[in-house]
């Protein structure tokens, strides 16, 4: 029995880690995957951008990005340095609050691209953000910032995660067994 009762212990401490283990896994690895797929849109989209900006035409480029907002599935937002959204792809940019202290606002306003995940009161839900510089001679402009709800990855892990426990469970139960005989 002693010798079971440490087989017992290492077999549930297992069962229980690596499941644990594997769900930050997959999720981060997505968070990671989208991160770089909506850093890959505002590359593209930032040359449109600038000439909206540069012509000062602020009604265009809030009909430009609610139109590509819808096209891509992701909300789009402008916002300039003093943190004011002049143009959004889901919300009126007018009745916005100021977006100067968001972490992903910040980390574009310095110059890098700024990652955020953190739940929307707008929207009521985890949302991922990706903010890139709009840069004019090295000084950023403006930031343009993409974002989606993880409403996705968060219902594939939750289908991952029952498929995981069914399988520990089985191999615990096994591992048990084996466990048991071995002790014997």
């Amino acid at each position: 029995y002693k010798i079971f009762g440490v087989y017992l212990i290492i077999i549930i401490s297992l069962s229980l880690l690596i499941p644990f283990i594997t769900f930050k896994i997959i999720r981060n690895h997505h968070v990671n995957i989208l991160t770089e797929n909506l850093k890959n849109i505002a590359i593209i989209l930032q040359p449109e951008i600038i000439r909206s900006l540069e012509k000062r035409d602020m009604n265009d480029l809030d009909t430009f990005v609610k139109e590509i907002g819808k096209q891509i599935s992701a909300r789009i937002s402008v916002i300039n340095r003093e943190g004011t959204v002049i143009a959004d792809s889901e919300k009126d940019p007018m009745i916005m609050e100021n977006h100067k202290t968001r972490p992903e606002v910040i980390d574009a306003l310095s110059g890098s691209v700024g990652r955020s995940l953190r739940f929307s009161i707008t929207l009521e839900e985890e949302m991922l953000y990706v903010a890139l510089p709009l840069e004019k001679m090295d000084k950023p402009l403006t930031v343009l910032r993409l974002s989606l709800t993880l409403r996705q990855i968060n219902a594939l892990i939750a289908t991952v995660k029952i498929r995981i426990v069914q399988i520990a469970l089985v191999f615990t139960f096994l591992s048990l067994i084996v466990a048991f005989v071995l002790s014997r």
